[in-house]
């Protein structure tokens, strides 16, 4: 599977490749943890077992060096998209032996995420000493790694702000900082960490010029690890603590955009121009969202503080209304869903994931993401319409396929118009998210009409109050009407379309 041909330049996993080295991970640390602990004591008699032997063998020998190559061109190569996640999961998988002890808590999904978060809160047993420095370069190379991306990352968007709380909040679970330090003073043939104070900041955050730390010389162990010539920069020097000052500084700039985009969204509804920023803006502010990414950049922060012992920086306040994250079931690393692997139609349940839903251990939060025509029919709208609707959307769709996509595709005012009207295709870098035919998966890929939103009670309510204002004040009867409503669906398209245009 992790063959040298992943290590070429011109060659990236895809995320389910990504997501099958995590599952091997994972199945090989409880393979690992399952073996029978050593005796030294010397008045008992024990018989080596062989299983054992290659239990404790299976990690050092096979998987360590193959998995520490593979993150590392991951992260020198991966594209700054969502996807990430994994790369960064199955690394955070790695270094976190100590939750893969007891298989039988994989089988109930409720089992395992609470005990993945006591074992979060709990401190690590002195036993895993051992595991921590036979992998120190996977704690503090591939952090170090990881630094660079963050500077690059929008920590405004939750996918970005996650993944950086989610690597602090491993590395600040508590004495796990202490014992990389005690691995890193140990190997280091006991000498002290060097404190660089005169380093500078100036330059590029990517550059190597960035570090510069003294040249210490690595166990053989370790060496083999990496190329020749390598320099190992230890994670708790100088250089690195102000680095992460400079993160924080970043993270204060991303927490200042986001209370201004509030605080903007809450001057236009309470100015009155709701109605203008919901008609033509493009930017939809999820209130939920900016909430939980504003909890996600402030816990990050207060985790840098815990890991490196460093002040929070000025300016930086707790946002209001803030609530604890550690009942929030999404900032664990297991998304809660069946096994499940991705296919040019969607996600496809595996045998193990079939088991799982069968045996109601784990489910998909929604069953319907894909065509959003075909959802079930809800409470709030009219089934006859809802049939009716796409029938006609079908007919249309199907004798003018040809000519909605080249008025979708028109690079002039009317096909910005028609953006407006037509359901936009789903871009091919977004998965679909639910099992759906070959001829489906095509046909959502392609504009097409959609008129659903029709059979809303909602919006047949304001229809019918739009119908009895209009025939009060204009007199229009059902003819005149729909004439009205082409014309201000015309005037809007038109003025969405110019308003584009000059951003």
């Amino acid at each position: 599977m992790m063959c040298s041909v992943w290590f070429q330049e011109h060659f990236m996993p895809s995320p389910n490749q990504v997501k099958i080295v995590r599952l091997l991970v994972k199945y090989l640390h409880y393979f690992a943890n399952s073996a029978m602990p050593m005796i030294s004591s010397p008045y008992q008699h024990h018989v080596e077992n062989p299983l054992d032997n290659f239990k404790r063998s299976v990690i050092p020998q096979i998987l360590q060096k193959k998995l520490y190559w593979f993150l590392r061109h991951a992260f020198d190569r991966w594209p700054l998209d969502c996807h990430f996640r994994m790369v960064l999961e199955t690394w955070l998988s790695y270094i976190q032996p100590w939750r893969y002890t007891d298989i039988s808590h994989f089988k109930n999904s409720k089992s395992l995420l609470q005990t993945e978060r006591e074992k979060l809160e709990q401190h690590i047993h002195e036993k895993w000493d051992q595991f921590i420095e036979d992998n120190l370069l996977f704690y503090t190379v591939l952090f170090q790694e990881f630094l660079p991306r963050v500077y690059r990352m929008d920590l405004t968007s939750p996918q970005s702000a996650y993944m950086l709380f989610r690597v602090t909040k491993v590395f600040s679970t508590p004495n796990l900082a202490s014992l990389i330090l005690k691995a890193e003073n140990e190997l280091l043939h006991g000498m002290e960490i060097p404190l660089n104070r005169t380093a500078e900041l100036g330059g590029s955050y990517l550059s190597s010029s960035h570090y510069q730390p003294a040249v210490f010389t690595l166990p053989p162990h370790l060496t083999d690890m990496e190329v020749s010539g390598f320099h190992y920069h230890p994670l708790f020097s100088d250089n690195i603590r102000l680095v992460m000052n400079d993160i924080m500084q970043k993270i204060l700039q991303a927490q200042t955009a986001l209370q201004a985009s509030i605080k903007n969204v809450t001057v236009h509804q309470q100015s009155g121009c709701w109605l203008w920023s919901w008609l033509f803006s493009d930017d939809k502010v999820d209130g939920v969202d900016t909430k939980r990414v504003a909890l996600y950049l402030e816990h990050a922060v207060g985790n840098i503080c815990n890991i490196f012992k460093l002040r929070k920086p000025e300016g930086f306040c707790s946002y209001e209304g803030t609530h604890s994250l550690a009942n929030d079931s999404t900032l664990d690393e297991d998304d809660g869903l069946p096994d499940h692997e991705l296919t040019e139609t969607g996600p496809k349940l595996t045998p193990f994931g079939k088991y799982q839903v069968i045996n109601n251990l784990r489910h998909f939060q929604n069953w319907q993401l894909g065509d959003p025509d075909m959802q079930p029919i809800c409470s709030y709208e009219n089934a006859v319409l809802v049939r009716l609707l796409f029938h006609i959307c079908t007919i249309i769709n199907n004798n003018f396929e040809k000519q909605i996509l080249q008025l979708y595709e028109r690079p002039d005012f009317l096909g910005r118009v028609a953006k407006v009207f037509l359901a936009p295709p789903i871009a091919p870098s977004q998965p679909i998210q639910s099992p759906v035919s070959r001829e489906t998966a095509m046909r959502l890929r392609r504009p097409r009409v959609s008129l659903r939103f029709l059979a809303a009670y909602q919006n047949l309510f304001l229809l019918g109050i739009l119908y009895v204002i209009t025939h009060m004040w204009l007199g229009t009867g059902p003819i005149g009407f729909i004439f009205f409503l082409g014309c201000v669906f015309a005037l809007y398209g038109m003025l969405r379309a110019a308003t584009s245009y000059s951003r």
